[in-house]
């Protein structure tokens, strides 16, 4: 429901973006737990956000069963599984009529997702964003002309982290192009997803560019 906290801690598919804009549709806050963290990293995020819903990959779902004894919270783990249209997950969605679903009345600066710092110095911390602040970024590239509908958005870097999020299907949705989930770091599988579906343009960091070059 409405300010519900669902945490997702998924690849970069179809899921993970359908989760967010799900929670944006119902009012409820997204919050992104990044995969490599070990299980009580993941399961501090889960307690201090106050997540009630997990969505998560089976190996995720066997981890952190050993956490819920500490999560009160948390009243359901949601297996997905992007390679099976039988998951718990899918067989949600594929039990929902569209007219099913609910109209919320959200307004854009009402919290829309918590983003968790690295956590370097001490215990992550939860940093709160509205639905203004993460369509923002899109709408200032589609007023400047950036990127067009002919122009691909492409992901590699981990959706479970808010910024790609914005970075990559936000301004995707917005400009009328495609976004292309690559669940891959290695230069190889990143060269033939832009290869085939023609990506345009794709945020990334100095190594992976390094690795692209010199591969």
């Amino acid at each position: 429901r409405k300010y519900d906290r669902v945490a997702a801690c998924l690849p970069n598919d179809v899921d993970i973006v359908v989760a967010l804009l799900a929670c944006a549709r119902l009012g409820a806050i997204w919050v992104g737990v990044n995969r490599p963290l070990a299980a009580p990293e993941k399961a501090f995020i889960l307690q201090d956000s106050g997540a009630t819903i997990y969505l998560t990959d089976m190996p995720g779902c066997e981890e952190i069963e050993p956490q819920r004894e500490n999560l009160p919270a948390l009243k359901r783990v949601l297996c997905v599984d992007p390679a099976s249209s039988t998951s718990a997950w899918h067989g949600l969605l594929n039990a929902t009529a569209p007219e099913q679903c609910p109209v919320v009345s959200v307004d854009s600066f009402e919290p829309a997702a918590i983003a968790y710092t690295s956590g370097t110095t001490g215990k992550p911390k939860g940093a709160v964003h509205s639905h203004h602040n993460i369509l923002l970024p899109g709408a200032i590239h589609v007023h400047k002309g950036s990127f067009g509908p002919d122009c691909p958005q492409g992901v590699m870097l981990p959706l479970t982290i808010l910024n790609l999020m914005v970075l990559a299907p936000m301004v995707a949705f917005q400009n009328g192009s495609c976004c292309v989930c690559m669940d891959s770091l290695k230069p190889e599988d990143i060269a033939r997803w832009v290869r085939e579906e023609r990506v345009g343009h794709f945020a990334s960091v100095p190594t992976l560019i390094q690795d692209l070059l010199t591969s």
